[in-house]
């Protein structure tokens, strides 16, 4: 008797440790989930939309992501500038697909929507438009914060975007190799740096 219910006890008790286990599991899952998708809209708002970014880099945990943000930002900029597009507003919606860890990544699917208003320096005029796009954005974990990684902004025809697929040239798809990825990083600006010079001439 004295048995049955000592086996009873271990068994309602692994039970319980099972039970707390996995309710703990399963907050530190929603946490994390919750801590990557504010870093990544966050980095999204601020650095990498399509209409460019603000150089924040607050949430950026690459170096070779920051330099090729900062040409690609400035490319938009000037972009913009040529033609008289100055942004006064922008609204984004998330629509998260899969995550999925990748070596010491989380690799993040998400579609974004961007609302925006912009005037028309040269008519005055003030416009409303809408882009949506697919983002693939890896995101690592530095010093107990997610930082993000490397990021691609997945379009048809853009102004700088449909130049190059960020996550292969960083290696984060694909083989890595860090002379390749340097030498990648190094393709990139210099073609960003083109295409700024193109952009910088004024409209006929």
């Amino acid at each position: 008797m004295i048995k049955a219910k000592n086996k009873r006890f271990i068994l309602l008790l692994g039970l319980s440790i099972l039970l707390i286990s996995s309710v703990y599991v399963y907050k530190h899952a929603i946490f994390e989930r919750s801590s990557i998708t504010e870093v990544l809209e966050t980095f999204i708002k601020d650095d990498y939309n399509y209409n460019g970014g603000k150089n924040d880099f607050s949430t950026v945990g690459n170096e070779q992501l920051k330099k090729y943000l900062l040409a690609r930002n400035t490319v938009k900029a000037t972009n913009n500038k040529t033609n008289y597009i100055k942004v006064l507003s922008q609204n984004f919606k998330f629509d998260y697909g899969n995550f999925v860890s990748s070596g010491n990544c989380v690799k993040v699917n998400v579609y974004i929507e961007e609302y925006y208003s912009f005037k028309d320096e040269n008519t005055r005029e003030i416009y409303e438009a809408g882009a949506g796009n697919d983002y693939v954005v890896y995101l690592s974990k530095i010093n107990g914060k997610w930082k993000v990684m490397s990021a691609t902004i997945k379009v048809n025809a853009d102004a700088v975007d449909d130049e190059f697929d960020v996550n292969k040239e960083l290696g984060y798809e694909g083989k890595k190799n860090q002379k390749n990825v340097e030498a990648n990083l190094n393709k990139m600006l210099d073609r960003l740096n083109y295409l700024k010079d193109i952009y910088s001439k004024p409209l006929k």
